[in-house]
């Protein structure tokens, strides 16, 4: 009998062995409301997960609270299983559609920790530090990503921080399918841990960066970054730019088109590398790949874009903005938008896009983005709420109607709204960065309406705004308000007659808007600039490089420009 006791323990043994479950990473998703926030996990075997959890730590506050229960997974074998808080943005940006459950407390910012226990309440893994928050410590992942290496096992609680890699803070900024091109697994390895460690030459990299633009005169463009690492290798990894492309390991520090990360015991640890378009690039889009090889390792390439754009229009001019309020009750808000006006002709409107920053946020990018049509000067735009169309009309009368809707537009009298012109920002209402709340631009159940012949500017400024009391538009009707919306009566007279400059200049925008005029030539050379009055009296001397002029001290009127550059001359009325 003691013998089949004693073959009875070992069947059971050799069962359980092999068999386990590890945190495989996390992305801290860039997309709004931060929909996509995931873990990824893997079950090594055949797994029952009836009564497991996945505990969050926030903010060092230890693994108290937010325990989420991970049964309905059920019984896995050898395969990923994911926890996010949309499902939506787990399929759009990664493709995954099964295995997974959704849990509004998957909600790490960059600094928390998460670890694994079964169904006796042992901790089987753990990512991150009991008790400490991981803001500045060498697992921190803030709009970023980690993930376990390769043959690293369950932890049991013991966590090291060496046994991830990690995307290096803020990698994530702008990217994913929710805010560009290119989804999310582009550069976060979901799926591709192995339970069996390599012993080949292997380099990782992160990527591929877009963005790297400029307007011309300007470059060269913001850095853009992405992460790589080495292990078991022979020879240091090399890194090589494409033309137009510079590289360096160290943020603001010197630029090359290329450079060499030293391995040591065989491995480089996940370091970040920072990529430019370089300075003085033609007005193009700007494409190329950065190599990077190590002796017997597959080499590895991260594809890199960059756009160089001609001096900005600032044709288009934010006029107003609205948190209207149909019902008269203060929640769920409508119609909530923008109002926008073309200060010129504008052939192709979807060079624009505007972004609201909510809550004090910081301006990302463009949410949304008009579509490629054209635009008369004088011409009116009205962007909502998505699915406030009909309030629009309703509260503002049949004459007006929302010419596009957007979830962005869901905004609240607090919110910042930025222009973007080619992606980079020509207007603004409200300080970006700053909640509104109780500033001088709130605009609560109100309004805000641009001041005739100011704007567009970079730069908010509330003096070139008229802003409504708050509560305003809590009425069944803008016209019941006492004071309501000046819907479409902004109006801009101040302006340098345009002019398209012989000898290869162009002078633009007319009328002039917040003062900046651009003028541009074939070449990069300094320009001597003067301007004069009516009466041939002297107004404005500059001699610059740059591709535009701010005259916002002028008077109103007429004046003549000469422009002197590379021995030709240029004067126009």
């Amino acid at each position: 009998m003691k013998k089949i006791y004693f073959l009875l323990f070992t069947l059971i043994t050799t069962l359980s062995f092999g068999q386990s479950v590890v945190i495989t990473g996390y992305v801290d998703s860039p997309c709004p409301s931060q929909f996509g926030r995931t873990v990824e996990i893997y079950i090594d075997g055949t797994v029952d997960l009836t009564g497991w959890s996945l505990v969050r730590q926030s903010n060092g506050g230890g693994f108290t609270s937010s325990t989420m229960d991970i049964s309905a997974l059920g019984t896995l074998t050898d395969t990923f299983a994911y926890i996010t808080n949309n499902e939506a943005a787990l399929n759009t940006e990664f493709g995954i559609n099964t295995n997974f459950i959704v849990n509004s407390n998957i909600n790490d910012n960059g600094d928390d920790a998460f670890q694994l226990v079964n169904n006796v309440m042992i901790i089987i893994d753990r990512f991150g530090e009991d008790h400490v928050d991981g803001t500045g410590t060498a697992w921190e992942h803030v709009d970023s990503y980690y993930y376990r290496k390769d043959g690293v096992s369950a932890n049991g609680g013991v966590f090291l921080a060496t046994d991830f890699t990690y995307g290096g803070n803020n990698l994530l900024d702008g990217k994913g399918l929710c805010n560009s091109s290119t989804a999310l697994s582009a550069d976060v390895p979901f799926g591709t841990y192995s339970p069996i460690a390599s012993s080949s030459p292997t380099i990782l990299v992160s990527g591929p960066l877009t963005g790297m633009n400029y307007i011309t005169g300007t470059g060269p463009s913001p850095e853009k970054s992405f992460t790589v690492s080495g292990s078991n290798l022979t020879e240091d990894i090399s890194i090589n730019a494409p033309a137009n492309f510079e590289i360096s390991n160290t943020s603001g520090g010197t630029f090359s088109i290329s450079l060499s990360l030293r391995q040591t015991a065989g491995s480089v640890a996940s370091t970040t590398i920072y990529v430019r378009l370089m300075a003085g690039m033609p007005i193009a889009e700007h494409t190329g790949t950065i190599d990077l090889t190590s002796n017997g390792a597959n080499g590895k390439s991260v594809s890199v874009t960059g756009k160089v754009f001609p001096a900005a229009t600032n044709a288009l001019v934010i006029t107003g903005v609205f948190d209207a309020n149909i019902t008269g009750a203060l929640t769920g808000s409508s119609p909530r938008g923008v109002e926008l006006m073309a200060l010129e002709n504008i052939p192709d409107l979807s060079i624009f896009g505007v972004e609201s920053a909510n809550n004090g946020a910081s301006a990302i990018g463009q949410e949304f983005t008009f579509p490629a049509v054209a635009a008369a000067k004088g011409d009116f735009f009205f962007i909502v709420g998505t699915g406030q169309e009909t309030d629009f009309t309703n509260y503002f009368g049949a004459a007006f109607t929302a010419n596009y809707a957007s979830n962005a537009m869901f905004i609240n009298g607090n919110d910042a709204i930025v222009l973007y012109e080619n992606t980079f920002i020509i207007d603004a209402y409200g300080e970006v960065g700053i909640d509104g709340t109780g500033t001088a631009w709130d605009y609560l159940d109100g309004w805000g309406y641009r001041i005739a012949s100011t704007g567009p500017s970079a730069t908010f400024n509330v003096a070139d705004w008229q802003v409504g009391n708050a509560g305003e538009l809590e009425q069944a009707t803008n016209s019941a308000s006492s004071t309501p919306y000046p819907i479409k009566l902004y109006t801009n007279v101040l302006g340098i007659s345009k002019q398209q400059l012989k000898d290869g200049f162009a002078l633009y925008p007319n009328p002039v808007r917040g003062g900046i005029v651009s003028i541009q030539s074939k070449s990069n050379s300094v320009k001597n600039i003067s301007i004069f009055d009516v009466v041939g009296k002297q107004v404005y001397q500059k001699t610059t490089s740059a591709s535009q002029i701010n005259i916002s001290q002028l008077k109103t009127g007429i004046y003549f420009v000469k422009v002197v550059q590379d021995g030709k001359i240029a004067t126009r009325k």
